[in-house]
């Protein structure tokens, strides 16, 4: 499939800044910096606030004396804190990699399919790091967030091709999207779905995409910055198979969540 090979040429006359940097300019380096930031507030959730602060068993006020008696307890609160503003600039880096997927994929059932199958993969290990629970059915991984908005940006772009005048009928399925990420309460959904949206329709104008995006971003302030990025971002060759990419999501859930049963 052509899913790793995001961005088609831009047209001439986009306003879009130039750099001479490999570092921001690989695709892959764009995945890893967006995995590793999703490591950090894995941590961050499931090792320091689920773990050693057991914010899940205290009410705030019990919180509230701990941190103000206990140095170590709010230094701990103070990482997960960043630990959870770093996660925030990872999600509009899938979605902006996710829309570039549906753009070049030779098969979107397959792609969806595998999409699909990481999320189901990933939701026990998901509910286990951020709950401590085996199950728990108050938040869905964000990769259905991802699933959902695929697919709606899919049906619009059929509905393109099908259709000369068919922007009102574009503009339900990002808007029934938005309601079953709520439905089913997936990580993010109603942002991710929101920015994908924007993404999708302002592809060829950059420099409003990013825009947009930002000002999507403000409600987890630090996603704004990930616009640099994304705004950076061009194709580069592919050092790893995709599925490692796949798989890198719900084994990061699983040994962190472990670490966090067992050892805290």
């Amino acid at each position: 499939g052509k899913d790793g090979n995001l961005l088609k040429e831009q047209p001439e006359n986009c306003q879009v800044l130039k750099v001479n940097n490999p570092i921001l300019t690989n695709t892959d380096m764009l995945k890893i910096i967006g995995l590793l930031l999703t490591v950090q507030g894995t941590v961050g959730v499931a090792l320091l606030q689920n773990g050693l602060l057991n914010m899940g068993g205290q009410t705030r006020l019990e919180l509230w004396d701990l941190i103000q008696t206990d140095q170590n307890a709010a230094q701990v609160l103070a990482w997960s804190v960043l630990s959870k503003g770093m996660v925030s600039l990872a999600w509009p880096i899938f979605a902006y990699l996710a829309v570039e997927g549906l753009q070049n994929t030779s098969s979107f059932p397959r792609y969806a399919l595998r999409l699909l199958i990481t999320a189901l993969v990933s939701e026990v290990p998901y509910d286990l790091a951020m709950s401590g629970k085996w199950v728990d059915w108050s938040s869905q991984n964000f990769l259905f967030s991802l699933l959902i908005g695929l697919v709606a940006l899919y049906m619009v772009q059929e509905v393109a091709e099908a259709r000369e005048n068919g922007r009102a009928l574009q503009v339900l399925f990002p808007v029934g999207a938005v309601l079953w990420t709520f439905l089913f309460q997936t990580q993010l959904g109603i942002l991710v779905v929101l920015a994908m949206t924007a993404m999708y329709f302002l592809r060829e104008r950059p420099l409003w995409r990013d825009i947009l995006v930002a000002v999507l971003g403000l409600a987890t302030i630090p996603a704004s910055l990930s616009v640099l990025l994304i705004h950076f971002h061009r194709p580069g060759p592919s050092m790893f198979p995709k599925w490692i990419y796949y798989a890198a999501y719900p084994i990061q859930l699983l040994v962190i969540g472990l670490i966090g049963y067992f050892l805290l």
